[in-house]
């Protein structure tokens, strides 16, 4: 979960974190799954964009969630 968080960011992981504080990890792995955007600088602003390199990174996060349970 620190990796988790640590890629995602606080606020990206606060589902997360909330739902296996309160046991749902089947609950925890759907959304860690679905976690796969990362906001980048553009310019002046800022984009969401697929993090390709966290996308097989989660989805072993998401299978020990689902093996927890």
């Amino acid at each position: 979960m620190l990796s988790f968080t640590y890629n995602v960011g606080q606020r990206g992981a606060e589902r997360v974190l909330y739902l296996v504080n309160d046991g749902d990890f089947k609950g925890a792995s759907h959304s860690i799954s679905k976690t796969i955007y990362m906001q980048v600088n553009a310019g002046r602003g800022s984009k969401m964009v697929i993090a390709h390199g966290l996308i097989g990174r989660l989805v072993s996060v998401a299978a020990f969630l689902e093996t927890t349970g």
